[in-house]
């Protein structure tokens, strides 16, 4: 199923709920941890990592978290200057 969010994306990019998951995923909470900070269910935190993970191109969640956060320290790499 598609979301409204993920309609016209380009590949590669992740709607902004999905950025919000991955981040915490990347930070170590559990899918359960995410839906209750979230206000979703268990399977919609899965869910939607699988949507990343499909948008992203990453076969499992561990490629997908170790390209998130190289995405996000070489832009804070850039930010710095």
């Amino acid at each position: 199923m598609r979301t409204p969010g993920s309609l016209n994306r380009q590949p590669g990019e992740m709607t902004p709920r999905e950025i919000e998951v991955v981040g915490l995923l990347c930070r170590g909470y559990t899918y359960h941890q995410i839906a209750e900070r979230l206000k979703m269910t268990d399977e919609c935190a899965r869910e939607t990592v699988k949507r990343a993970r499909r948008a992203t191109e990453c076969e499992t969640v561990y490629q997908l978290v170790a390209e998130f956060a190289a995405k996000r320290e070489k832009s804070k790499n850039t930010e710095r200057g």
